[in-house]
């Protein structure tokens, strides 16, 4: 985008004297930051209906399927679990769980020992994303390996998030 403009005393005789400044990389920082702003805005609504959620029910199955509707919000995915911490056992234990292992009744019954990644995830109250799964790493291939422990061989997917579940300042589970 060019802004150009004339003045009545820049016209001599039959010149003109244009004066000219190139904003394009203004405009798409501009751009960039609205985007992100608005990014950020649907993730604090969606915290504050989960907050609104959690307030109003004490059924703890009710409250689990709206955080999980919610959380597909911000966070488009095909398979997600939520998992109690055990602090005295060191174990999560599932409690709900959505997309390819969500029939899978043996699966409600197991207690998961936790993983390195989990521990992370715990420790530091920090997501951990994996964006690509195959791609080389120890990242990766940690996430790989928890994965394939836990459901199986990884059909499908490519990508992996792990969210500490904190409520009053202690974690009480996570989300992956």
């Amino acid at each position: 985008e060019v802004n150009a403009s004339i003045r009545p005393s820049q016209i001599f005789g039959n010149e003109v004297i244009l004066n000219s400044r190139d904003i394009t990389d203004r405009m798409e920082a501009r751009l960039m930051l609205e985007r992100e702003v608005a990014k950020r805005t649907r993730e604090l609504q969606t915290l504050l209906t989960i907050n609104r959620t959690v307030s109003s029910t004490l059924d703890l199955s009710s409250l689990l399927e709206i955080i999980l509707d919610t959380a597909s919000g911000v966070v488009e995915y095909d398979s997600a679990a939520l998992y109690e911490l055990d602090d005295q056992a060191g174990s999560l234990r599932p409690l709900k769980h959505r997309g390819e292992h969500a029939d899978n009744q043996t699966l409600a019954q197991q207690v998961f020992d936790l993983a390195a990644q989990d521990e992370k995830v715990i420790e530091t109250r920090r997501p951990v994303i994996i964006r690509d799964l195959e791609e080389d790493g120890k990242a990766s291939s940690d996430a790989r390996a928890l994965y394939v422990q836990r459901f199986g061989e990884p059909r499908g997917v490519r990508s992996w998030m792990c969210l500490p579940l904190i409520a009053r300042d202690r974690v009480l589970g996570i989300m992956s």
